[in-house]
């Protein structure tokens, strides 16, 4: 479930969209190279409000799965020298 949080300033108040994927969206298809037209929309809106706003501030989209990598690396050692 994917759950987005917005300030609506007409009403003044905070709204919250909740979306549940399909397992044939774009979600569940891993391309890590490439940017979800998710991400696309949600950057837009977010330069839409707020012009000073940098893509460059954005943290790496490979950081996730480097962290797994790196986390992995010790479990895998630790498996190997006692089981």
């Amino acid at each position: 479930m994917i759950s987005l949080k917005y300030y609506d300033q007409d009403t003044a108040e905070s709204k919250k969209i909740l979306i549940l994927p399909s397992m044939s969206d774009q979600m569940f298809k891993f391309n890590f190279g490439r940017e979800l037209e998710m991400t696309k929309f949600i950057r837009d809106r977010i330069m839409e409000s707020n012009p000073n706003y940098s893509k460059e501030l954005e943290p790496s989209r490979w950081l996730p799965a480097g962290l797994i990598f790196i986390t992995g690396i010790p479990a895998f050692l630790f498996m190997n020298v006692y089981f």
